[in-house]
């Protein structure tokens, strides 16, 4: 049943891998995503996001750390992200979100992602030494990685799905 659930919930982001990037992590950071929208001017684009602010976040002036008209937007939130450690297990982070916003596009940037469930640790740093290996257990650590970029993902495509659903039908 959960794979049937999951197959639902990403079916529609296959299409989307065509017009939008994905975040993906490195070593140091979580790639920023340049999301072209032709056609959209910048008051509409902002508009858009404070929107899917007010509809996705409880308290959504809590959140707003930052808000410049037509040009800016930052958010602080918590989420969870899942991962296989002998099972599923689930994390709580925090993050710090980024919209800068242009004629046609906006750029959205993760930053500040930090584990608050176990050892407060910085993503993506926890996971790599100095030397660029991973930390740990591989597999666990590699699990974590997906589970922290499908999470962040989610987040990156709900507000591209909102930002170009025009059609408010119901």
């Amino acid at each position: 049943m959960k794979k049937i659930i999951m197959l639902l919930l990403f079916v529609p982001f296959i299409g989307l891998s065509q017009v939008c990037d994905s975040i993906k992590i490195t070593k140091t950071d979580f790639t920023p995503v340049v999301v072209e929208l032709k056609g959209k001017s910048s008051s509409e684009i902002y508009s858009k996001i404070k929107s899917w602010i007010n509809r996705t976040y409880k308290n959504p002036d809590l959140v707003t750390k930052a808000d410049e008209k037509d040009t800016y937007i930052r958010i602080h939130s918590i989420d969870a992200f899942e991962f296989r450690q002998m099972g599923l297990a689930r994390n709580n982070y925090s993050y710090d979100l980024e919209f800068q916003i242009k004629e046609n596009k906006y750029k959205i940037i993760f930053f500040n992602i930090i584990d608050t469930s176990i050892i407060n640790a910085s993503f993506p740093k926890y996971f790599y030494k100095d030397n660029g290996d991973l930390y740990g257990f591989k597999k666990v650590n590699l699990s974590m990685q997906k589970g922290i970029i499908n999470s962040l993902n989610n987040i990156h495509f709900s507000v591209f799905n909102y930002i170009n659903n025009s059609n408010d039908t119901w």
